[in-house]
């Protein structure tokens, strides 16, 4: 765990780098999951779909680190019996797709009905 700590401190002061590989953003991202794994146990899982081809694709420095934080933090963290993240990355049409995903416990839909009136009110202002 220390070894995987130590990675994640070096990226983070490193992070003033604008665009890196995938291929070190999503082993960034196995570094924290397995921090994160530790902390929660059989409880979490971590899946990669990973297309051989977006490896070399630049992406903006800790793109998915918060994107996944998030999906532990928010969807997984109150499930009691846990959950999985998915990370998924192909090529369309020449376009890097990428997909963070958690079958966690999702926003409420009288919340999400509030959250799309605050966006659509924040865009008319």
């Amino acid at each position: 765990m220390i070894y995987k700590l130590s990675n994640i401190l070096r990226r983070v002061m490193k992070a003033q780098e604008n665009l890196n590989p995938l291929r070190e953003e999503l082993q960034f991202i196995d570094d924290y999951m397995a921090i994160e794994m530790v902390r929660f146990g059989e409880k979490l899982r971590f899946v990669k779909e990973v297309e051989t081809n977006t490896l070399d694709k630049l992406v903006p420095s800790m793109l998915l680190q918060p994107l996944v934080e998030n999906s532990i933090k928010h969807g997984l963290s109150s499930k009691v019996d846990g959950g999985m993240i998915r990370v998924r990355s192909r090529l369309v049409d020449g376009r890097l797709h990428l997909l963070v995903q958690d079958d966690g416990v999702g926003i409420p839909e009288e919340k999400l009905a509030t959250l799309f009136e605050q966006e659509s009110h924040q865009q008319r202002q």
